[in-house]
């Protein structure tokens, strides 16, 4: 697996990823950052679950869809770097998935609401450090058209169906 790559969680059993997955009518309900492999051979990502760190890959091709970033690794590094520094151990972001649901509510009555300001967060959730983890990269970069993309969205309202937006903007 290539350094930098999204990870998308789908069909996860549990009511929490249930209920995420039929609010927002898309397969995944989590995200993740593969960064490595540590010292021990075990594959390593980066996500926001309790808090933000790093946990242990398992893949599962049941339960996971990777998408690999191609750029050069030194880029990726500094990238995920910065990215850890500012965001390791911060607590989870519950309040965010009352915001997206407000928001999904929003724009199942029509409303472009992606970029609205609801619930301001408290906390990082799984799909707010990908946001990040883009706008990071597009500052790297020197990608504006990115930058003005991830602009039209609210990080404590992004969401799995959001970042896979941002991919295929990316193609």
């Amino acid at each position: 697996m290539k350094l930098g790559s999204i990870i998308f969680y789908k069909n996860i059993s549990g009511i929490g990823s249930w209920l995420q997955r039929f609010i927002l009518g898309i397969p995944y309900s989590h995200n993740s950052i593969y960064i490595g492999i540590n010292e021990l051979g075990r594959m390593e990502e980066f996500e926001a679950n309790l808090e933000v760190g790093t946990t242990t890959f398992t893949d599962s091709v049941e339960h996971r869809e990777v998408y690999p970033l191609d750029l050069p690794e030194d880029r990726i590094k500094k990238v995920l770097n910065q990215l850890i520094n500012e965001f390791e151990e911060r607590s989870y972001g519950y309040i965010s998935w009352l915001a997206i649901f407000i928001r999904r509510c929003f724009e199942l009555c029509g409303f472009n609401a992606k970029g609205w300001n609801i619930l301001w967060g408290w906390g990082v959730h799984c799909s707010e450090l990908i946001y990040y983890y883009f706008l990071y990269l597009a500052w790297e970069m020197k990608w504006k058209d990115l930058e003005n993309f991830l602009y039209l969205y609210n990080p404590n309202t992004f969401h799995p169906g959001d970042v896979k937006d941002v991919i295929n903007f990316l193609k």
